[in-house]
């Protein structure tokens, strides 16, 4: 009888870890897909830049401002983005580890 809730628990724990590998691998695409709008901002945002440049009505300190403002946005998406990725990695490796 032990030999077979064993054989069980074997099988439950290995759905369940292909069962979040699949969850994961969803979540990567996703993750990865976000590139796509990330590479539209960083096209408004050099649009915004050369949009600022081409303003006489700007002083160099106001213009750099609002230049560094659109470049921060920008930095900021990226790095977040870019945060994604291990942080699941690691939750579900946590996750995995968790139920022994």
């Amino acid at each position: 009888m032990l030999h077979f809730s064993i054989k069980i628990y074997i099988k439950k724990k290995i759905r369940f870890i292909l069962e979040m590998n699949g969850e994961n691998d969803k979540l990567k695409e996703n993750i990865w897909n976000i590139r796509n709008y990330i590479q539209k901002l960083e096209d408004i945002k050099d649009e915004i830049i050369d949009y600022l440049n081409l303003l006489k009505e700007l002083d160099d300190l106001n213009r750099n401002l609002w230049i560094s403002d659109v470049k921060e946005l920008y930095y900021n998406t990226v790095s977040a983005w870019e945060m994604l990725r291990p942080t699941r990695k690691i939750e579900f490796k946590n996750i995995d580890n968790s139920n022994r």
